[in-house]
């Protein structure tokens, strides 16, 4: 479970550019430190480089490339303590 009175480190993944500035702008606004992608293999690099984040939101369908469902068990396999929350609009 999050400790919701921490500042998380959140990586966000979506290919609609006004989602990825609403919702960063919105979680930043309440002290969270956001990473945003636009390409799923972008977010899965990330990992396999080492940087770590509290919890990653993955839009599950992604026009080109890998989506959030693609991507969850590779984020898992290589950080099995990150939550995932994974979202279609």
């Amino acid at each position: 479970m999050l400790d919701c009175d921490r500042k998380l480190r959140v990586i966000l993944l979506d290919d609609q550019p006004i989602v990825l500035s609403g919702v960063s702008m919105l979680l930043g606004a309440l002290g969270h430190q956001v990473t945003q992608a636009s390409r799923g293999e972008e977010v899965v690099e990330r990992f396999q480089n080492g940087e770590r984040f509290d919890v990653a939101i993955l839009d599950m369908t992604v026009e080109a490339g890998l989506g959030g469902s693609e991507i969850a068990a590779d984020l898992l396999q290589i950080d099995p303590d990150v939550k995932l929350i994974v979202s279609s609009g």
